[in-house]
């Protein structure tokens, strides 16, 4: 009778959550089982036709929980468990060999001892670079990951294993997995500098640059994930831990992949990942030979420690390229070169050295860059003189609008100085010249309220609160400040030294006969952005609106925008992102002669000076020059929604990049020739078989990854004949429509 009186309150318990707590007791005590219990929970969650239903229902999220991850997540768990420095010493690429139930494998190269590492035999025999395989574990299997450790210590080729916290195996000389015992995933995410990213030092020639340390000690988490270095001669420890479902391949299998994967050497640019660069919406790494698309001149233009810089030629269209070419040596650190490309494929402003593309060797990394033919601000000055104020204005403006860009994508520059400030053309610094900031060796990403810690850059240029390792991007403001004084006078505010601890009571001064002249407003302006207290300098915004750049700073005339112009940005937008693209890696190989029209104009439109197109703005400029009779005609607020539609979002507004603004606005019945077309059509084709495939598209590796939605539309619109491929000719009648 008791029992029965209970019956209907158990089964209100069991309805009302009561199954639910069950089931969490029995994952958890799964999970607690380690590696095996999390793959036996994985199959039978996928087989109803064995157990009930809902008890498959119940397994899924542990399913779930245990995935590949994305290339950005591999990093954060190297971070955590190595340390921030280990990009300094490892080079890995971004595609994994393989992903299993467990764990994936990365291919990389390891230069030297990782950030607490204690060095092997073979660090000792020999400092050249090593070729490793990285074994992540998923997020949600790191649980009970001795069993892996202990297939790792019972390795006949294990030798010098490092542990730490029970999380870490480190083992020299990897190299190979046998890629038919895992599945490949489709795509891989984007690279980006996780949170626990240091702050790279500068990697660029020049001034002397003080360099912050870096971490010290390795990072190692017991709750983390595991990131172990496996022997490619223990074979049984990649089968096991990746895909290891999967019954051991023969010895002829393994031998073969071996060897498959001795030819195959690791480049840099395979470590970073499918990022497209901002200006041409393509990932700029090019398969070919810098020598079958640019002539190279042998007289560098400059050299460094490292690398030098070179003039080129663009074959098909003439125009002139720097290429800095980097030697890859030992001694040049790859983690620091790659956080600067990283930056720079961010970039696309009127005021910032453009990347176009990037070419590598066995020995060389060759940056494609935009020629500054009229060399740096430093120098312009050293042969001129001091700069009048319109002239100093000017500069000014451009290099606080590059900066304002740069702010805006959460980057902060660190070493703004007149060295590292190009002139576009050889001629004086008038309306038609553009100032470009360069060097981003030191630039680094960073948060609203979040300081940074690392004392860098410039002595003579630093802000006070960097030499105290606590400030923020107003330290770029400071910069430029010391930048406009010296173009003003030539000489240094508080002289090489800076404002460091033992010059910290240093006063500004303008005594010399440089000032003698000069106006109240530079003074005003310079002393503003030199105060000593961050808090009370101006942004970029108010340094923009300051009255000695809006008196001073030639103004550009109002442009005049055609009809022509009004449709090629309204046919721009209707484009799938592959047309796009296209139009943008032919803008990008334009000389000054096709692209300067569209660049005026663009600064003209420009008025904020953040390197984007409004609609309010085009909007303003098309009124303005229709009142002056020159163009077109106003442009009703209906037609400009139509050329600022945002990609697939509905009511949504998009402004326009610069060098979508060029893409859009140039002639293209005059620059897209046949031949500038087979080298688009090359860059895109990374195998070299002569067609573009669909699946390289649809993996990342040409445009990024695309949103689902984006993509079909794009294969739908590219592969005429249904081949799954893109060839010469359906590419040329694709950019001609």
């Amino acid at each position: 009778m008791p029992l029965l009186t209970l019956a209907p309150l158990c089964w209100m318990c069991w309805e009302h959550g009561g199954e639910r707590w069950m089931w969490r007791c029995i994952l958890a005590a799964l999970q607690a089982e380690g590696p095996i219990a999390i793959k036996f929970a994985q199959w039978a969650s996928t087989r109803p036709d064995i157990l009930p239903r809902s008890v498959c229902d119940h397994l899924s999220p542990l399913q779930a929980s245990v995935r590949p991850h994305s290339f950005r997540q591999t990093k954060r768990i190297l971070t955590e468990t190595f340390g921030p420095a280990w990009e300094n010493s490892l080079q890995l690429e971004a595609e994994p060999l393989g992903s299993g139930c467990m764990a994936q494998v990365h291919r990389g190269c390891l230069h030297g001892p990782l950030q607490g590492q204690l060095p092997t035999k073979q660090d000792v025999a020999s400092e050249q670079p090593r070729n490793v395989a990285v074994k992540v574990l998923h997020p949600g299997a790191q649980d009970k990951v001795d069993l892996d450790l202990e297939a790792l210590h019972s390795s006949r080729a294990m030798g010098n294993c490092q542990c730490k916290a029970g999380m870490l195996a480190f083992e020299p000389e990897p190299e190979t997995v046998a890629d038919d015992d895992v599945d490949f995933p489709e795509g891989l995410s984007p690279t980006s500098k996780s949170k626990a990213a240091p702050e790279e030092p500068s990697i660029g020639s020049g001034d002397e640059k003080v360099e912050g340390s870096q971490a010290s000690g390795a990072s190692f988490s017991d709750a983390g994930d595991l990131a172990a270095l496996v022997d490619a001669e223990d074979t049984s420890v990649c089968n096991s831990s990746v895909g290891s479902e999967t019954s051991p391949k023969s010895e002829d299998t393994i031998s073969r992949r071996k060897n498959r994967m001795k030819q195959k050497k690791l480049k840099m640019t395979d470590t970073m990942g499918f990022v497209p660069s901002a200006a041409l919406l393509v990932v700029p790494d090019n398969r070919g030979k810098l020598a079958d698309n640019y002539d190279v001149e042998a007289v560098a233009l400059g050299k460094g420690g490292f690398a030098e810089v070179r003039k080129a030629t663009v074959r098909v269209t003439g125009a002139k390229r720097a290429v800095k070419i980097i030697s890859k040596s030992d001694k040049n650190n790859p983690g620091l070169l790659k956080a600067e490309i990283e930056v720079m494929k961010m970039l696309d402003h009127p005021n910032v050295v453009t990347l176009f593309e990037i070419f590598e060797d066995s020995d060389t990394l060759s940056l494609v860059l935009e020629l500054c033919s009229g060399g740096e601000l430093e120098g312009y000055v050293e042969k001129h003189g001091s700069l009048k104020e319109p002239e100093a204005a000017l500069a000014t403006k451009h290099v606080l609008s590059a900066i304002r860009y740069l702010h805006g994508k959460g980057i902060v520059h660190r070493d703004i100085k007149a060295p590292n400030c190009l002139l576009l053309l050889p001629c004086g610094l008038d309306e038609r010249q553009a100032v470009k900031v360069s060097d981003y060796g030191l630039s680094c990403p960073f948060k609203k309220g979040v300081p940074l810690s690392q004392r860098c850059g410039t002595p003579s240029h630093m802000a006070p609160e960097v030499f105290t390792k606590n400030y923020t991007e107003s330290c770029d403001i400071f910069s430029v400040g010391v930048m406009l004084y010296w173009l003003m006078s030539r000489r240094l505010p508080f002289g090489q030294a800076g404002l460091s601890e033992e010059n910290s009571k240093s006063r500004l001064q303008f005594s010399s006969a440089a000032w003698v002249n000069a106006g109240q407003d530079v003074v005003n302006m310079v002393s503003a952005m030199l105060h000593k207290d961050l808090n009370h300098r101006p942004d970029c915004v108010k340094a923009l609106q300051h009255q000695f750049i809006i008196k001073n700073a030639p103004k550009l005339p109002v442009g005049i925008i055609e009809e022509k112009h009004i449709e090629g940005l309204k046919n721009y937008r209707g484009l799938n992102k592959f047309k796009r693209a296209c139009l943008n890696m032919t803008a990008c190989m334009l000389g000054e002669a096709d692209v300067g029209p569209s660049r005026q104009l663009f600064l003209a439109l420009d008025e904020d000076c953040n390197g984007q197109v409004s609609m309010s703005e085009l909007v303003a400029l098309a009124k303005a020059a229709a009142s002056e009779g020159k163009g077109t005609k106003s442009l009703k607020k209906r037609d400009a929604l139509k050329i600022f539609q945002a990609d697939g979002v509905e009511d949504a507004i998009q402004d326009f990049s610069f060098t979508e603004f060029v893409a859009a606005t140039f002639n293209r019945k005059k620059c897209l020739t046949e031949k500038v077309g087979r080298v688009i059509f090359n860059s895109f084709d990374k195998n070299m078989d002569g067609s573009i495939q669909l699946s390289e598209l649809a993996e990342g590796r040409l445009l990024g990854h695309l949103q689902a939605t984006e993509l079909v539309q794009t294969l739908k619109d590219l592969d005429l004949n249904g081949d799954a491929e893109i060839d010469f000719k359906e590419f040329m009648a694709m950019c001609r429509e």
